[in-house]
């Protein structure tokens, strides 16, 4: 009968492993974003935890861009909508604000 061995990091093994600073990985284990447990004072983290949670993000990532792709290709609904940002003249700009603050004259 052959007994597997678990494999687990320390704290700044994951770090490592993950490229980032300990600090950040201590957040994300005290918020559970990434599965560990706290033997005495150190953290144990399964590799297979790491493995994990490397998918999640990779796979969220490519859903972001596969999504912004998809709305790049989307066609515009709406066509009566007036654009925002867009330069005016100057002149055309006066013209309306005249016309807007212009006193009413009843008829």
């Amino acid at each position: 009968m052959s007994v597997s061995m678990i494999r687990t990091l320390t704290l700044r093994e994951a770090a490592k492993l993950l490229k980032c600073h300990p600090e950040t990985i201590r957040q994300k284990l005290k918020s559970g974003e990434i599965p560990a447990a706290k033997v005495g004072r150190r953290w144990v983290i399964m590799e297979s935890d790491i493995e994990n949670y490397l998918r999640g993000l990779h796979n969220s990532q490519r859903r972001v861009v596969q999504t912004s792709r998809s709305k790049e290709k989307a066609p515009c609904l709406y066509t009566n909508v007036m654009a925002i940002g867009t330069s005016a003249s100057t002149q055309e700009v006066a013209n309306e604000l005249d016309m807007l603050l212009a006193p009413k004259i009843a008829v």
